[in-house]
Formats: structure tokens, sequence, C-alpha cells
């Protein structure tokens, strides 16, 4: 990940949940899967984005 902007809480929950959103991205690379995280769930969604 990237430098982390200040007093930013979502980049914080991201970067918590990081290995788990690129492991669903890796697992579905060949499809160019668009990655959505919810919030409120903690639920890392993958479609496919080709």
């Amino acid at each position: 990940m990237t430098e982390k902007p200040e007093d930013d809480l979502y980049w914080e929950i991201i970067g918590k949940e990081w290995s788990h959103i690129t492991f669903a991205y890796r697992e579905h690379a060949n499809k160019k899967p668009i990655i959505e995280y919810s919030l409120p769930g903690r639920i890392i969604y993958s479609y496919p984005g080709d």
C-alpha cells in the first residue's frame, strides 16, 4: 500500500483488510476483477470485470 493520508479512517480500515482484499483479487486476476469492500458488513466482494 502507499503512504497513509493523515486522519483517514477508511484508509486505516482498508489497511487492516488489505491481505484479504489482495487475495480476492489474485484469485480472480484472469477475469480482471472489480473488488468491493462493504464497510458495515466487513465483506469483500469480487466481480468479474471483463
